[in-house]
């Protein structure tokens, strides 16, 4: 199954973007891996379009394994993983296996992406620890970005308040959370003091 990716990536081209794992969470002992991994199926139910099959499925599996099928980009290839749904691993306030998704085609995985270019000295992008030129921001918890103009917006809409974003870091492969507070007064332009690349 590994490697006929390229016979099914016909077949497997929407899915639910893994965005975010927390730690000691089913989805991180699963195995499910953030950015690169898209949940394509869950018990033999292809995933093909934004609905509450995900949902539903996890819900009435609590503490009951199922079966994901996940299209990785970065292996293109399918593969299968258990994973048990508990509603208790934090409360129950991040959903049954912790991991932040979003409905998706895969294909344009790096077209909704902003690239972190310049960060000026003291801003809010230096204070924040994001990267110059390695990192990317992928998402938020807020909801689904789905264009150039929705991370300048919802910049604009946190002036002076906390931001969380998603953001990958290309040299360590990994996906980590940002709290980013845009400000008018750090002292340089701009309300993130850092150049944004879309795509």
């Amino acid at each position: 199954m590994g490697n006929s990716a390229s016979g099914d990536k016909g077949r497997y081209r929407h899915g639910y973007h893994v965005l975010m794992v927390k730690e000691n969470t089913p989805a991180a002992r699963a195995g499910l891996r953030p950015y690169f991994d898209y949940i394509m199926g869950i018990n033999g139910i292809r995933l093909n379009k934004e609905d509450s099959v995900l949902r539903d499925q996890m819900e009435s599996s609590e503490d009951r394994p199922v079966i994901l099928d996940i299209y990785s980009t970065r292996e293109q290839a399918l593969r299968k993983i258990e994973l048990t749904p508990v509603h208790k691993w934090d409360n129950g306030k991040d959903g049954y296996i912790g991991c932040s998704i979003r409905f998706c085609l895969f294909d344009t995985i790096s077209d909704v992406v902003w690239h972190i270019l310049d960060v000026a000295p003291g801003s809010p992008a230096m204070e924040a620890g994001l990267c110059a030129y390695a990192d990317y921001v992928i998402g938020t918890p807020l909801g689904i970005m789905r264009g150039e103009r929705d991370l300048y917006d919802l910049v604009e809409d946190y002036i002076a308040d906390e931001l969380p974003l998603h953001v990958y870091n290309a040299n360590t492969n990994e996906v980590r959370e940002v709290i980013i507070i845009p400000r008018e007064d750090w002292g340089g332009q701009g309300l993130l003091g850092c150049d944004v690349g879309f795509g």
